[in-house]
């Protein structure tokens, strides 16, 4: 199954579409019917003109249109960042002794160097009351990692990580205080 990610939409050119054609936002947001369907309304609202009513639905159908393909832009836009942030927390997995997040594919946790067993599942999210605060009373004692990241090679193979990790979440390697300095990191 493969993911298709959802395209970023403009807001104010989905809005300026319809504006200068009703339906058009909507087409270009991806609600070809929708789109479609207001320029039919439109088109009927142009014929309603000879009778008067036209004057007075055309413009509220179009005001509508204009607010409409601009919102739905907007929806369009925050449903991607929450995809995007869902498939974020799917790519990584919780260390069950400093309860932070490392890669998925971390085989050493490069804030308290807990080594990953391979056949191991990727932990989750604490599920009780209990977990959640001995989790939290733990990742509270851990130290945050530093704002701005620095990195350095792995010697071992080669990988970027951390320049405060302890181990290389790649490979396992240990980082003593002496081969580092040694190593000119």
């Amino acid at each position: 199954m493969t993911y298709q990610h959802p395209q970023i939409k403009s807001p104010g050119l989905a809005a300026v579409l319809s504006f200068l054609w009703g339906g058009l936002g909507q087409i270009y947001n991806g609600e070809i019917g929708k789109g479609l369907l207001i320029m039919f309304v439109q088109f009927i609202n142009a014929l309603l003109m000879l009778v008067l009513i036209g004057f007075f639905t055309w413009p509220i159908v179009w005001i509508w249109g204009i607010y409409d393909a601009y919102k739905t832009a907007e929806r369009i836009n925050a449903e991607a960042a929450m995809q995007a942030q869902q498939r974020m927390g799917m790519n990584t997995k919780v260390c069950p002794q400093c309860a932070e997040r490392v890669p998925i594919e971390a085989k050493v946790c490069r804030y308290c160097g807990y080594q990953f067993e391979t056949a191991q599942q990727p932990a989750m999210l604490p599920t009780n009351t209990a977990q959640a605060a001995e989790a939290q009373t733990q990742a509270e004692t851990t130290p945050a990692p530093p704002a701005k990241a620095q990195t350095k090679t792995c010697p071992a193979c080669l990988a970027e990580i951390l320049a405060d990790a302890k181990f290389c979440m790649h490979c396992g390697h240990r980082f003593d205080d002496e081969g580092v300095a040694a190593a000119g990191l």
